[in-house]
Protein backbone atom coordinates (compact mmCIF):
# COMPACT_ATOMS: atom_id res chain seq x y z
CA UNK A 1 0.00 0.00 0.00
CA UNK A 2 2.94 2.72 0.66
CA UNK A 3 4.66 1.64 -2.65
CA UNK A 4 1.60 2.81 -4.35
CA UNK A 5 1.27 5.89 -2.87
CA UNK A 6 4.82 6.81 -3.45
CA UNK A 7 4.08 6.55 -7.02
CA UNK A 8 2.15 8.76 -7.18
CA UNK A 9 3.30 11.52 -4.40
CA UNK A 10 0.99 14.73 -6.01
CA UNK A 11 -2.33 12.12 -5.48
CA UNK A 12 -1.08 11.94 -1.64
CA UNK A 13 -0.61 16.04 -1.53
CA UNK A 14 -3.40 16.54 -3.54
CA UNK A 15 -5.33 14.60 -0.67
CA UNK A 16 -3.43 16.75 2.29
CA UNK A 17 -3.81 19.84 0.86
CA UNK A 18 -7.46 19.49 -0.29
CA UNK A 19 -8.30 17.92 3.04
CA UNK A 20 -6.56 21.10 4.93
CA UNK A 21 -8.94 23.16 3.31
CA UNK A 22 -12.16 21.16 4.07
CA UNK A 23 -11.24 21.03 7.83
CA UNK A 24 -10.67 24.69 7.96
CA UNK A 25 -14.09 25.50 6.05
CA UNK A 26 -15.76 23.00 8.15
CA UNK A 27 -14.41 23.46 11.63
CA UNK A 28 -12.16 26.69 11.21
CA UNK A 29 -14.78 28.72 13.38
CA UNK A 30 -14.45 26.22 16.27
CA UNK A 31 -10.57 27.71 16.50
CA UNK A 32 -9.54 29.58 19.25
CA UNK A 33 -7.79 31.78 17.40
CA UNK A 34 -10.65 32.97 15.27
CA UNK A 35 -13.50 35.52 15.83
CA UNK A 36 -16.48 33.98 14.35
CA UNK A 37 -18.55 36.93 14.72
CA UNK A 38 -16.05 39.37 12.55
CA UNK A 39 -16.72 41.90 15.02
CA UNK A 40 -15.61 45.52 13.49
CA UNK A 41 -13.27 47.80 15.53
CA UNK A 42 -13.89 51.41 15.53
CA UNK A 43 -10.45 52.46 16.01
CA UNK A 44 -7.55 51.41 18.71
CA UNK A 45 -5.41 53.49 20.84
CA UNK A 46 -2.22 54.24 20.22
CA UNK A 47 0.78 54.42 22.61
CA UNK A 48 0.00 58.31 22.68
CA UNK A 49 -4.08 57.47 23.79
CA UNK A 50 -4.63 58.50 20.28
CA UNK A 51 -7.45 57.03 18.37
CA UNK A 52 -6.12 54.68 15.11
CA UNK A 53 -8.90 53.87 12.54
CA UNK A 54 -7.94 50.92 10.36
CA UNK A 55 -7.00 48.72 8.64
CA UNK A 56 -4.51 47.50 10.75
CA UNK A 57 -1.42 46.02 9.66
CA UNK A 58 0.15 42.26 10.98
CA UNK A 59 0.62 42.18 14.38
CA UNK A 60 0.37 39.56 16.90
CA UNK A 61 -3.27 40.33 18.25
CA UNK A 62 -3.96 40.11 14.39
CA UNK A 63 -1.94 38.18 12.85
CA UNK A 64 -3.20 38.88 9.09
CA UNK A 65 -3.81 41.83 9.72
CA UNK A 66 -7.59 43.75 9.51
CA UNK A 67 -9.26 44.71 6.43
CA UNK A 68 -10.40 47.95 6.42
CA UNK A 69 -13.67 47.75 9.02
CA UNK A 70 -11.39 46.38 11.55
CA UNK A 71 -12.27 42.98 10.97
CA UNK A 72 -9.39 40.59 11.97
CA UNK A 73 -8.56 39.39 8.39
CA UNK A 74 -7.35 35.72 9.45
CA UNK A 75 -10.59 35.63 10.84
CA UNK A 76 -12.31 36.65 7.42
CA UNK A 77 -10.02 34.07 5.55
CA UNK A 78 -11.53 31.24 7.45
CA UNK A 79 -14.85 32.17 7.89
CA UNK A 80 -15.13 32.54 3.90
CA UNK A 81 -13.68 29.71 3.05
CA UNK A 82 -17.01 27.17 3.52
CA UNK A 83 -18.50 29.57 1.22
CA UNK A 84 -16.09 29.75 -1.46
CA UNK A 85 -15.58 26.30 -1.78
CA UNK A 86 -18.80 25.68 -1.22
CA UNK A 87 -19.26 28.12 -4.12
CA UNK A 88 -17.26 27.08 -6.67
CA UNK A 89 -18.73 23.37 -5.95
CA UNK A 90 -21.97 24.62 -7.20
CA UNK A 91 -21.14 26.19 -10.08
CA UNK A 92 -18.84 23.16 -11.40
CA UNK A 93 -21.56 20.86 -10.42
CA UNK A 94 -24.22 22.43 -12.38
CA UNK A 95 -21.95 22.73 -15.37
CA UNK A 96 -21.25 19.20 -15.78
CA UNK A 97 -24.96 18.07 -14.65
CA UNK A 98 -25.59 20.40 -18.02
CA UNK A 99 -22.58 19.45 -20.08
CA UNK A 100 -22.58 15.79 -19.52
CA UNK A 101 -25.71 14.84 -21.21
CA UNK A 102 -25.31 17.10 -24.08
CA UNK A 103 -22.34 15.39 -24.70
CA UNK A 104 -23.71 11.81 -24.60
CA UNK A 105 -26.63 13.20 -26.83
CA UNK A 106 -24.59 14.93 -29.20
CA UNK A 107 -21.68 11.41 -29.53
CA UNK A 108 -25.09 9.90 -30.11
CA UNK A 109 -25.30 11.23 -33.30
CA UNK A 110 -28.30 13.64 -32.47
CA UNK A 111 -28.02 16.22 -34.83
CA UNK A 112 -29.87 18.96 -32.78
CA UNK A 113 -27.89 18.35 -29.73
CA UNK A 114 -24.70 18.57 -31.91
CA UNK A 115 -25.12 21.85 -33.59
CA UNK A 116 -26.41 22.93 -30.30
CA UNK A 117 -22.68 22.16 -28.08
CA UNK A 118 -20.69 23.19 -31.36
CA UNK A 119 -22.00 26.29 -31.48
CA UNK A 120 -22.14 27.12 -27.64
CA UNK A 121 -18.22 26.20 -27.82
CA UNK A 122 -17.70 27.76 -30.73
CA UNK A 123 -19.66 31.35 -30.18
CA UNK A 124 -17.72 31.53 -26.06
CA UNK A 125 -14.68 29.91 -26.58
CA UNK A 126 -13.60 33.19 -29.13
CA UNK A 127 -13.87 35.52 -26.23
CA UNK A 128 -12.22 35.55 -22.75
CA UNK A 129 -14.50 33.96 -20.15
CA UNK A 130 -14.44 37.09 -17.67
CA UNK A 131 -16.01 39.33 -20.56
CA UNK A 132 -18.31 37.10 -21.26
CA UNK A 133 -19.65 37.06 -17.62
CA UNK A 134 -19.12 40.50 -16.73
CA UNK A 135 -21.71 41.55 -19.91
CA UNK A 136 -23.95 38.98 -18.84
CA UNK A 137 -24.26 39.90 -15.48
CA UNK A 138 -24.37 43.61 -15.42
CA UNK A 139 -27.82 43.48 -17.38
CA UNK A 140 -30.09 45.47 -15.04
CA UNK A 141 -32.28 42.23 -15.22
CA UNK A 142 -29.34 40.54 -13.41
CA UNK A 143 -28.39 43.50 -11.67
CA UNK A 144 -31.39 44.45 -9.51
CA UNK A 145 -32.97 41.06 -9.18
CA UNK A 146 -33.66 39.43 -5.50
CA UNK A 147 -32.50 36.40 -7.05
CA UNK A 148 -28.76 37.74 -8.59
CA UNK A 149 -26.28 34.94 -6.88
CA UNK A 150 -28.47 32.23 -8.24
CA UNK A 151 -28.03 33.91 -11.89
CA UNK A 152 -24.74 34.57 -11.64
CA UNK A 153 -23.90 30.81 -10.23
CA UNK A 154 -25.70 30.12 -13.13
CA UNK A 155 -24.19 32.51 -15.95
CA UNK A 156 -20.66 31.51 -14.74
CA UNK A 157 -21.78 27.56 -14.78
CA UNK A 158 -23.21 28.08 -18.09
CA UNK A 159 -20.64 30.05 -20.02
CA UNK A 160 -18.14 27.24 -19.90
CA UNK A 161 -20.58 24.31 -20.46
CA UNK A 162 -19.67 24.18 -24.39
CA UNK A 163 -16.07 24.30 -23.60
CA UNK A 164 -16.72 21.10 -21.35
CA UNK A 165 -19.36 18.94 -23.58
CA UNK A 166 -17.16 19.39 -26.51
CA UNK A 167 -14.72 17.52 -24.34
CA UNK A 168 -16.45 14.77 -23.51
CA UNK A 169 -18.15 14.31 -26.99
CA UNK A 170 -14.97 13.97 -28.30
CA UNK A 171 -14.21 11.40 -25.94
CA UNK A 172 -17.36 9.61 -26.12
CA UNK A 173 -16.93 9.20 -30.17
CA UNK A 174 -13.80 7.47 -29.69
CA UNK A 175 -15.45 5.04 -27.34
CA UNK A 176 -18.28 4.41 -29.52
CA UNK A 177 -15.75 3.15 -32.01
CA UNK A 178 -14.97 0.41 -29.84
CA UNK A 179 -16.26 -3.70 -30.66
CA UNK A 180 -18.06 -3.81 -27.23
CA UNK A 181 -20.12 -0.59 -27.98
CA UNK A 182 -20.63 -1.49 -31.47
CA UNK A 183 -21.90 -4.84 -29.89
CA UNK A 184 -24.48 -2.83 -27.41
CA UNK A 185 -25.91 -1.07 -30.04
CA UNK A 186 -26.38 -3.90 -32.47
CA UNK A 187 -28.70 -5.81 -29.49
CA UNK A 188 -30.58 -2.44 -29.54
CA UNK A 189 -29.39 -1.00 -25.95
CA UNK A 190 -30.69 2.52 -25.81
CA UNK A 191 -28.86 5.37 -25.40
CA UNK A 192 -29.19 5.75 -21.43
CA UNK A 193 -28.32 1.78 -21.45
CA UNK A 194 -24.88 2.47 -23.74
CA UNK A 195 -23.64 5.63 -21.68
CA UNK A 196 -24.55 3.42 -18.18
CA UNK A 197 -22.98 0.02 -19.24
CA UNK A 198 -20.03 0.94 -21.78
CA UNK A 199 -19.51 5.27 -21.75
CA UNK A 200 -19.55 5.84 -18.07
CA UNK A 201 -17.07 3.80 -16.71
CA UNK A 202 -14.52 4.62 -19.09
CA UNK A 203 -14.95 8.51 -18.96
CA UNK A 204 -16.38 8.44 -15.10
CA UNK A 205 -12.32 9.05 -14.12
CA UNK A 206 -12.24 12.07 -16.87
CA UNK A 207 -14.85 13.10 -15.12
CA UNK A 208 -13.23 13.40 -11.95
CA UNK A 209 -9.94 14.78 -12.94
CA UNK A 210 -11.58 17.69 -15.08
CA UNK A 211 -14.03 18.57 -12.46
CA UNK A 212 -11.38 19.00 -9.64
CA UNK A 213 -9.34 21.15 -12.81
CA UNK A 214 -12.57 22.97 -13.24
CA UNK A 215 -13.02 23.98 -9.56
CA UNK A 216 -9.38 25.97 -9.62
CA UNK A 217 -10.53 27.83 -13.03
CA UNK A 218 -13.68 28.70 -11.30
CA UNK A 219 -12.01 29.99 -8.43
CA UNK A 220 -9.55 31.99 -10.41
CA UNK A 221 -12.56 33.33 -12.15
CA UNK A 222 -14.40 34.51 -9.31
CA UNK A 223 -11.33 36.21 -8.29
CA UNK A 224 -11.39 38.33 -11.41
CA UNK A 225 -14.47 39.36 -10.93
CA UNK A 226 -13.92 40.42 -7.48
CA UNK A 227 -11.20 42.30 -8.39
CA UNK A 228 -13.91 44.29 -10.76
CA UNK A 229 -16.13 45.11 -7.56
CA UNK A 230 -18.37 42.53 -9.14
CA UNK A 231 -19.94 40.11 -6.02
CA UNK A 232 -22.03 37.54 -6.16
CA UNK A 233 -23.92 38.88 -2.99
CA UNK A 234 -24.50 42.47 -2.84
CA UNK A 235 -27.14 44.68 -1.67
CA UNK A 236 -28.34 48.09 -3.40
CA UNK A 237 -27.61 51.13 -0.82
CA UNK A 238 -27.30 54.89 -0.58
CA UNK A 239 -24.42 56.68 0.82
CA UNK A 240 -23.92 59.55 3.52
CA UNK A 241 -23.89 61.58 0.11
CA UNK A 242 -27.08 60.69 -1.26
CA UNK A 243 -25.44 58.55 -3.99
CA UNK A 244 -26.41 54.96 -4.48
CA UNK A 245 -23.95 52.23 -4.54
CA UNK A 246 -23.38 48.17 -4.13
CA UNK A 247 -22.27 46.43 -1.37
CA UNK A 248 -20.94 42.76 -1.02
CA UNK A 249 -23.02 41.12 1.41
CA UNK A 250 -21.26 37.77 1.23
CA UNK A 251 -17.55 36.71 2.76
CA UNK A 252 -16.08 34.70 -0.20
CA UNK A 253 -12.57 35.64 -0.94
CA UNK A 254 -12.49 37.09 -3.85
CA UNK A 255 -13.90 40.08 -1.84
CA UNK A 256 -10.61 40.98 -0.46
CA UNK A 257 -9.49 41.65 -4.23
CA UNK A 258 -12.11 44.80 -4.42
CA UNK A 259 -10.11 48.20 -4.81
CA UNK A 260 -6.84 46.27 -5.22
CA UNK A 261 -5.42 49.01 -6.63
CA UNK A 262 -6.04 51.14 -3.50
CA UNK A 263 -5.50 48.63 -0.75
CA UNK A 264 -2.05 47.70 -2.44
CA UNK A 265 -0.74 51.06 -1.39
CA UNK A 266 -2.41 51.32 1.58
CA UNK A 267 -2.82 48.19 3.40
CA UNK A 268 -0.69 45.25 1.06
CA UNK A 269 -1.44 42.40 3.49
CA UNK A 270 -5.12 42.05 2.30
CA UNK A 271 -4.32 41.18 -0.91
CA UNK A 272 -0.99 39.65 -0.18
CA UNK A 273 -3.01 37.37 2.35
CA UNK A 274 -6.44 37.05 -0.16
CA UNK A 275 -4.45 36.12 -3.18
CA UNK A 276 -2.08 33.55 -0.88
CA UNK A 277 -5.32 32.01 0.18
CA UNK A 278 -6.62 31.55 -3.27
CA UNK A 279 -3.74 30.29 -4.87
CA UNK A 280 -2.97 27.95 -2.93
CA UNK A 281 -7.09 26.49 -3.08
CA UNK A 282 -6.09 26.62 -6.98
CA UNK A 283 -2.61 24.77 -6.42
CA UNK A 284 -4.81 21.97 -4.46
CA UNK A 285 -6.73 21.34 -7.02
CA UNK A 286 -4.69 21.20 -9.84
CA UNK A 287 -2.33 18.91 -8.00
CA UNK A 288 -4.84 16.48 -6.64
CA UNK A 289 -6.29 16.53 -10.47
CA UNK A 290 -2.97 15.31 -11.58
CA UNK A 291 -2.63 12.90 -9.07
CA UNK A 292 -6.18 11.40 -10.03
CA UNK A 293 -5.02 11.67 -13.33
CA UNK A 294 -2.36 9.46 -13.26
CA UNK A 295 -4.14 7.23 -10.54
CA UNK A 296 -6.79 6.52 -13.35
CA UNK A 297 -4.39 5.90 -15.63
CA UNK A 298 -2.79 3.20 -13.77
CA UNK A 299 -5.73 1.98 -12.88
CA UNK A 300 -7.17 1.72 -16.94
Amino acid sequence: MIRKWKRNPALVLGILMVTFLLTISIFGRYFPFVDDSLSDILYILDDNQKPVIPPYSPSWEFPFGTDGEGRDLLSLLTMGAGATLALIFFISLIRYIIAIPLAVFAANRVRFFRGLLAGWNQLLSGVPTIFIVMLLVLLPPILFTSARPFFLVLVIALVEVGRVGKIFEEELLVISKKAYVESGVMVGCSPFQLFRRYYYPQISGQIIVNFCNGLGRTLFLLAQLGFVSIFVSQAFVQLESGAMTFVNTSDTWPILLTDITHTIRTAPWIPFFATLAITFTILSFYVLSEGLLRYFQRRT
